[in-house]
């Protein structure tokens, strides 16, 4: 009996020493504040003789990081600007062009072989992180071997 009531007042003891966290102290809790990532999807559609015609369809931000996306090694590259409300560019990387296609096969003699060709319209994938000043995004390609693109697209649902 001894031990039990002196194993309680040790147990209790500890107990009682034990400090709130600070983030609960005087019963509120605090916000975890985690970065963003913005998922976005867009259309893009090839029009002869013009800009190419980019809408966006969705956008999401989910909670987590994301490295910083590679800038070199483009056959054709898209700048993508990400701006804010006065069209100042906050951030930019650059993407492949989504209205060419690199096919690679083997030929007849099982050689490897390359074929480049433009399509119509295909699906944009971007992902970047959030920043809170973020209000639009400029696509751009001045290159003379793929179909143009010069498009400001406000992130509004």
């Amino acid at each position: 009996m001894k031990h039990y009531f002196l194993l309680l007042v040790l147990v209790l003891a500890g107990i009682s020493s034990c400090k709130p966290h600070a983030d609960v102290a005087m019963g509120q809790r605090r916000k975890p504040v985690s970065p963003e990532i913005v998922f976005a999807t867009f259309t893009i559609s090839k029009v002869a003789g013009q800009s190419s015609v980019i809408k966006l369809i969705d956008y999401e931000l989910v909670p987590g990081t994301i490295k910083d996306p590679p800038n070199t090694g483009f056959m054709h590259p898209v700048d993508i600007s990400l701006l804010d409300i006065g069209e100042k560019v906050i951030s930019a990387f650059r993407i492949e062009h989504p209205l060419i296609e690199n096919l690679e096969y083997a030929d007849e003699q099982g050689q490897l072989a390359r074929m480049i060709r433009t399509i119509d319209s295909a699906r944009i994938y971007l992902r970047f992180k959030y920043l809170p000043t973020l209000e639009a995004i400029r696509f751009h390609s001045d290159d003379p071997n793929a179909p143009p693109i010069n498009s400001i697209i406000k992130l509004t649902k």
